[in-house]
């Protein structure tokens, strides 16, 4: 990734002292940020003062307590590296490295006056196929004559659109999503008539950030963002580790070229608003980081961290304004009743007379046992009414992952099962989860399966029984066409 170069730069101490830092030069080393260079010897006295000035003794810091680099860059734009701490020093010569906790802000005065907005936002670990065409020529004029001749032909942009409600008001928001293969990134530049603005875009940005996750199936890092604030242009640079790109998810198949055509990309983006308004109840955000990182984990890892994000997503939902349905039974409550009539004077007649030695709590303690034992217990209930809110079949597989597979890998610590492997086990779950999350937002695009026989194996749900309106979703009732879809 190109990083700006540093013409002139100093070292802020947070008693707000500046020292020079001569030859400045600005590294990255695995996504993450350094500055190298040599402090002004002038500014101490001796090794000590070194030491006490620098607070090299210190053995832990807080980001407040970490110092400040300011700098002019190479062609006149400001620089704010913050917060950084030494990572190296030599103390004969005072070559010093600093190490980027955070970001690096460069900022050029405009002479105009508008609201702040964001311009671009730059993604690492983002993967998709793309379907539109950079064309690079070579043209020259030749002894009067014009000759033009095209030199490469390059898939490597996508444009697409979005549409939500925001404060009573609606959004439309029109971008491209370009590969830079120099840089190992993917801009998102927003069209210039629908830019968010930077006070909306830093309220939903890690909802932005999720939500393209979930369809790459990788957690993505945002690497750098251009943006209007205060009179400035801003161009944030992030100290991030390196995204590995490696692990992705063809689910939500935008990174498949055989289905580069059917409008993956565009159907999905219409889940947008729907995201936005169920992440707020349900945590999706959470849910989906931790899927992505299962994909990274050993299988036992994986099963673990997956049954953990079911349960944590049924926990939300059954304190969410969605739940309302009423405590559910093994068997039709009326019947049960009927049963405990006739086991009533049984109990009764054993151990509430002189033939149990048991204290009057502990009788109690089973009789409530005994009359509670037909309603569902609260984890396995949670499960089942998520998965029927999210409009899931439950098939014997997922009886098997929610009767058995959870009580032992939780209670037992054991993930094979008769049925299946391991492998099989964390294939199941992670399916489930993609199809909970994509319900969930009402997707109504093309689902990935696997590759069978040299068919591709999908399903499509484009059919939804909840509406999310009557829990006060402010849906926008029509996109507008920036884009036109092409046929299948």
């Amino acid at each position: 990734m190109k990083l700006p170069e540093l013409h002139s730069a100093s070292l802020f101490l947070r008693d707000n002292s500046e020292v020079l830092i001569i030859n400045p030069k600005i590294l990255q080393k695995k996504g993450m940020i350094y500055v190298s260079g040599i402090l002004d010897n002038h500014f101490f006295k001796n090794v000590k003062d070194i030491e006490e000035k620098l607070e090299l003794k210190r053995e832990t810091y807080t980001i407040n307590e970490m110092f400040i680099i300011k700098g002019i860059e190479n062609h006149g734009g400001e620089l704010e590296i913050s917060p950084v701490i030494i990572s190296s020093i030599n103390f004969n010569k005072l070559e010093v490295e600093f190490y980027c906790y955070g970001q690096i802000n460069e900022k050029i005065k405009l002479n105009k006056s508008e609201k702040d907005f964001i311009y671009s936002i730059s993604f690492e670990g983002l993967s998709i196929y793309y379907d539109s065409v950079t064309t690079t020529k070579q043209e020259r004029s030749l002894l009067g004559k014009y000759e033009e001749r095209t030199l490469t032909l390059t898939k490597d942009f996508i444009e697409t659109s979005a549409s939500f409600n925001h404060a009573g008001n609606t959004v439309d928001i029109r971008f491209a999503l370009i590969n830079d293969k120099e840089d190992d990134l993917v801009h998102l530049i927003f069209h210039e008539d629908s830019r968010l603005s930077l006070e909306l875009y830093n309220e939903i940005k890690f909802t932005i950030l999720t939500f393209l996750s979930f369809a790459c199936g990788n957690n993505i890092n945002v690497r750098r963002e251009s943006f209007y604030k205060d009179g400035f242009h801003h161009s944030l640079l992030y100290s991030n580790k390196k995204v590995k790109k490696k692990f992705h998810s063809n689910f939500i198949p935008l990174n498949n070229l055989s289905f580069l055509h059917k409008n993956v990309l565009n159907d999905y983006m219409e889940c947008f608003e729907v995201f936005l308004f169920i992440n707020e109840h349900l945590h999706l955000s959470q849910i989906i980081l931790l899927l992505n990182q299962a994909k990274k984990a050993q299988v036992d890892s994986s099963i673990f961290i997956m049954l953990i994000a079911l349960e944590k997503l049924a926990d939300k939902y059954i304190t969410s304004p969605f739940f309302t349905q009423t405590p559910s039974f093994v068997v039709e409550e009326d019947s049960f009743q009927g049963f405990i009539k006739n086991i009533k004077s049984t109990f009764n007649t054993y151990f509430r007379s002189d033939k149990t030695s048991a204290t009057k709590g502990q009788i109690n303690n089973l009789w409530s046992r005994i009359v509670n034992v037909n309603k569902k217990g609260k984890t396995e209930d949670k499960i089942e009414q998520l998965l029927k809110f999210a409009e899931i079949k439950v098939t014997p597989v997922i009886s098997i992952l929610f009767t058995v597979l959870r009580n032992k890998a939780i209670h037992q610590g054991e993930i094979h099962l008769p049925e299946a492997n391991a492998y099989e086990n964390k294939l199941a779950l992670e399916l489930l989860l993609n199809r909970i999350i994509s319900n969930l937002i009402q997707y109504r695009g093309l689902r990935y399966l696997r590759a069978e026989a040299g068919k591709n194996i999908c399903e499509q749900k484009k059919d939804y029984s909840i509406d999310y309106t009557v829990f006060g979703l402010s849906k926008v009732i029509q996109r507008p066409t920036y884009t036109a879809r092409q046929s299948n």
